[in-house]
């Protein structure tokens, strides 16, 4: 369907010019190509922020060894939870296959 749309968008005319004729004839004014060039301006501008808020992210800065003499802060909990073994009442889950 998409092609047919494309080939009366392209082919057709409505009234002197095709629809594609006309398009081109709007996009052509100065008035659209002052807006075009703004338009591409403002991308350009927005890319540019984009990266330099990329481009400034650091890593994280590794911790320091504490001082000598100091006590070792505590273990921190493993960063991966443990499940249990077992499923309800110690029994194992009945949807996992053997």
């Amino acid at each position: 369907m998409l092609l047919f749309a494309a080939l009366g968008f392209v082919l057709v005319p409505l009234g002197s010019r095709t629809g594609l004729e006309h398009a081109r004839a709007v996009l052509s004014t100065p008035e659209a190509r002052v807006a075009g060039a703004e338009l591409w301006a403002a991308a350009a501008g927005i890319r540019a922020r984009l990266l330099a808020a990329l481009g400034d992210r650091q890593p994280p800065p590794a911790p320091r060894p504490a001082p000598a003499g100091s006590a070792a802060p505590p273990a921190l909990a493993s960063p991966t939870p443990q499940l249990p073994d077992g499923g309800a009442e110690g029994r194992p889950d009945a949807s996992v296959g053997s």
